[in-house]
């Protein structure tokens, strides 16, 4: 297991190459401390040996140092992670530009030499955007988002009128505020509401509003000219700019500062931008989706958030509920992530015992579906057998075994029972313990299955289960 993660495509894989006089030592321990993993190199055969181990997410070039031979550097990028970004260590008289191909590359430019403080956070943001550029690629390539939408909405009522909403409010160029607890998949709404529009084609872009200091924030969003601080040396673009003509996802709204909520309300009422430095303003055309997991309407009350930058952001507002909530969803989402992981980790899991899933579905999931993500993620991972058993499910799930026997039947206890594997088998099985709870009541079953009669009825016909029904 230790040296599978160098085989995946994206890691947390960082390749500083600086003189070895500078300050790095500081700057290696703090991004290791955030757990990535860095090479450093002070020469050439260092940087082609490290570089030709890795797929590194980031690069940390010291332009003095590769200004000679850009050249062979732009070459050698080329040829690996087309995801990756640089972040350039610039001295004040490097008035030169780098290659196009490393400049198209450059995420942001720090003056030599580097000060952590502005330094590592930007790190993160570069890597933050190298992982998100991935998975929408790979989200993409292994499915259409619409298909994706379907899916998640297939077994729930309140999903499925989410997915209504989304359907509607995708065509348009309204704002949208999703607001759900952490983990509830605010960001592959975000995604979805933007592949099902007009704007498809062009960038989505992401940022979370809690990750960013308050110092490099507005520059991240606004952009800025040569000279408008200290370390400016070059103009950058900000991410409003690049995501024009396309969507504009602001996760964490709620944590974003009183000053920069001022100018993004001047954004969303002008449709216009001024880089940091400048005296020119740039029209932008930009659709904004906001997401928090803060009661806003709170926070606007205790004079944390701006009430005219709310109204202007909550003109569709999306509720998504908890993974508590909608249980009901467990099994085809425990479906998906098997499948992905195992073929991830090149392992032949392909299901889950009844045992473990009955587990999962008791459980409250207070990190909602990355939580769940995490788990299926950790089990396959463990498993030594093609299905998934509750030995293989993380030691702090193994206290609600305790509770089991409220959704369990008899004869699920009885050694060697045959496994369910398909999703319709657990979904069956699912009702019809659900029905045995509720003493066959048809009514109470749908809310708590969060479907409507109508439905249920179809599913019971299906899978020969009226005989439950209590008359």
């Amino acid at each position: 297991m230790s040296g599978a993660p160098e085989k995946k495509e994206l890691t947390r894989d960082i390749l500083i190459f600086s003189s070895s006089d500078e300050p790095t030592l500081n700057i290696i321990s703090r991004l290791e401390e955030d757990g990535f993993r860095v090479d450093f190199a002070s020469d050439f055969n260092s940087f082609y040996k490290y570089a030709g181990s890795k797929n590194h997410s980031v690069y940390i070039l010291n332009y003095g140092l590769i200004r000679n031979s850009e050249t062979d550097i732009s070459d050698y990028l080329k040829t690996k992670n087309k995801d990756c970004n640089v972040i350039l260590i610039s001295d004040k008289e490097d008035g030169e530009k780098p290659s196009s191909v490393i400049s198209k590359r450059i995420f942001g430019t720090v003056p030599a030499p580097p000060d952590p403080e502005r330094l590592v956070p930007l790190v993160k943001l570069a890597y933050d955007n190298t992982a998100l550029v991935k998975k929408s690629r790979d989200m993409e390539k292994s499915q259409d988002l619409s298909a994706l939408g379907e899916n998640f909405a297939r077994e729930s009522e309140q999903m499925k009128k989410i997915y209504k909403m989304i359907s509607k409010v995708a065509p348009t160029d309204s704002s949208v505020l999703l607001v759900g607890e952490s983990g509830t998949g605010k960001e592959i709404i975000a995604n979805l509401i933007h592949k099902l529009s007009p704007r498809k084609n062009s960038p989505f872009i992401t940022i979370n509003c809690a990750a960013i200091p308050e110092t490099l924030l507005e520059s991240e969003l606004f952009g800025f000219v040569k000279g408008a601080f200290t370390g400016a040396s070059s103009d950058k673009k900000g991410l409003f700019e690049a995501a024009d003509t396309g969507t504009f996802f602001l996760d964490e709204i709620g944590e974003m500062p009183l000053a920069t909520q001022v100018k993004l309300l001047r954004i969303l009422q002008n449709r216009e931008i001024r880089p940091l430095g400048s005296n020119r303003t740039i029209k932008v055309d930009t659709r904004i989706i906001a997401a928090t997991n803060k009661d806003l309407d709170e926070e606007v009350k205790e004079k944390k958030f701006r009430e005219d930058l709310f109204y202007r952001l909550n003109v569709i507002k999306i509720t998504i509920p908890p993974l508590r909530e909608r249980k009901e969803t467990i099994p085809s989402l425990v479906t998906s992530m098997i499948s992905r992981y195992a073929g991830e980790y090149k392992k032949s899991v392909s299901g889950i015992s009844k045992e473990a899933l009955a587990i999962l579905l008791d459980y409250d999931f207070p990190g909602n579906i990355r939580e769940l993500e995490n788990i299926i993620q950790h089990a396959v991972i463990i498993s030594e057998e093609d299905i998934i058993d509750r030995k293989d499910l993380p030691d702090n799930l193994s206290g609600a075994a305790h509770r089991l026997p409220v959704i369990i039947t008899q004869e699920d206890r009885i050694k060697n029972i045959e496994r369910i594997i398909t999703l319709e088998e657990v979904e069956k099985e699912y009702i019809k313990r659900v029905f045995v709870i509720l003493e066959g009541n048809v009514g109470l079953t749908a809310d708590k299955l969060g479907i409507s009669r109508v439905t249920l009825w179809r599913k019971l016909k299906r899978y020969n289960l009226k005989k439950y029904v209590k008359e």
